[in-house]
């Protein structure tokens, strides 16, 4: 299953409660022991093919500097 950027606000409200979001980084990796990659850029990617107009995915980009 994949994560929509509604679970992903959602997890990020919860932590919010107890956690200044604000001091807390944002990280990549793509699994337990492979290397950390802090996020930089959240960026809107894909929207629909019909009419162009209805964002259907954002990117976590690494580097916003391209």
């Amino acid at each position: 299953m994949k994560l929509n950027a509604k679970q992903l606000l959602d997890r990020l409200t919860e932590l919010s409660i107890e956690n200044d979001l604000s001091n807390v980084q944002v990280n990549f990796r793509h699994d337990d022991d492979s290397d950390v990659y802090g996020i930089s850029v959240v960026e809107e990617d894909l929207y629909d093919e019909m009419t162009n107009s209805k964002l259907e995915s954002v990117i976590l980009k690494v580097n916003g500097e391209q």
